[in-house]
């Protein structure tokens, strides 16, 4: 999991407008201007019906930018959206595309 301070509050989403930089097999990403890094997952019920599958793509996914993360120093903060094909993707793959999207970052 993320620390506190690297995820985004509801005050963050207050008049943001993200804009859709990286488009990937298993999810994509937007970015949003903000003083500070920040990460956050929304999953849609229309993109994964029951709400442990959600939570499960949403563990993914944090916990792979949790990875890569750390050795970033940029100030932009991303919102990923997750798509219906990352709860069978392999850890591998994701992890590749998640490189992908930190790579495009600078």
């Amino acid at each position: 999991m993320l620390p506190k301070q690297l995820r985004f509050t509801k005050q963050d989403f207050i008049g943001t407008r993200p804009k859709v930089f990286f488009r990937g097999t298993f999810c994509d990403a937007a970015f949003v201007s903000l003083p500070t890094t920040k990460y956050t997952c929304i999953i849609s019920k229309k993109t994964l019906k029951r709400a442990v599958d959600r939570n499960r793509a949403r563990r993914r996914l944090m916990s792979i930018v949790a990875q890569y993360s750390k050795g970033t120093q940029s100030n932009k903060s991303v919102i990923l959206y997750p798509k219906k094909e990352l709860p069978t993707a392999p850890h591998p793959q994701l992890q590749d595309e998640i490189k992908k999207l930190f790579d495009t970052l600078h």
